[in-house]
């Protein structure tokens, strides 16, 4: 190789990681960071490892041990950011390996915590937009716990037999199950993380699918 490929090369690598670091940037500028020690010290490692591409040290940030009291709750504002850091990584093809093991650890962590609620208490179901959505719909539900509402990720194929439900997506563009008599609304996972006028707008479709 030519000194001139790996100057290229170099440069390439240079332009993805400042790409990277960028998109984490935007990202945790309009995100709630965690106040509470252990807590904010995972959240600061994970900032650092999307910013370089670190998907193993990505989650080893996520297993940091927490407060015991505030359980899945106080990681909150991690989840939040590795579920939109790697959906964007993927839109604009920047390559972070171990994003997936990233995914399915937010996912056990947070089913953690929602396996602790009782069966009998009303939710409304969370169901993916996409194949992709799974971890969303698993954030979006313990955000939406932590608001006020019962809400329980969608795991299995197609949608609720006899229930009301949100689709949820990231940046979602595309709300074919809007038409369907029992959906509630669609749900911007984005959206939902950095806006409080969509909670505003959740309290009422909410509301309408537990009394409903």
């Amino acid at each position: 190789m030519s000194f001139h490929e790996n100057t290229s090369s170099a440069q390439t690598m240079q332009c993805v990681s400042t790409t990277a670091d960028e998109v984490v940037g935007r990202l945790v500028s309009s995100i709630r960071v965690p106040t509470q020690h252990c807590a904010s010290a995972s959240f600061s490692s994970l900032v650092q490892a999307l910013g370089r591409l670190a998907g193993a040290a990505a989650v080893e940030s996520l297993e940091r041990p927490i407060d015991r009291f505030g359980g899945a709750y106080e990681q909150l504002p991690c989840y939040i950011l590795g579920t939109l850091a790697v959906a964007r990584f993927a839109s604009l093809h920047i390559q972070m390996a171990g994003s997936g093991h990233l995914l399915r650890i937010i996912r056990q962590q947070i089913r953690s915590e929602l396996v602790r609620l009782p069966a009998q208490l009303p939710a409304v179901w969370l169901v993916p937009e996409s194949p992709d959505d799974q971890t969303a719909v698993h954030v979006a539900a313990l955000l939406m716990m932590e608001k006020g509402h019962i809400a329980k990720p969608w795991l299995w194929a197609g949608i609720p037999g006899h229930e009301r439900f949100h689709v949820v997506g990231i940046h979602s563009t595309n709300h074919q199950a809007e038409d369907h008599p029992r959906c509630v609304g669609p749900l911007d996972l984005f959206r939902l993380a950095h806006h409080r006028s969509a909670f505003a707008r959740l309290d009422r479709q909410t509301d309408e699918a537990l009394c409903g």
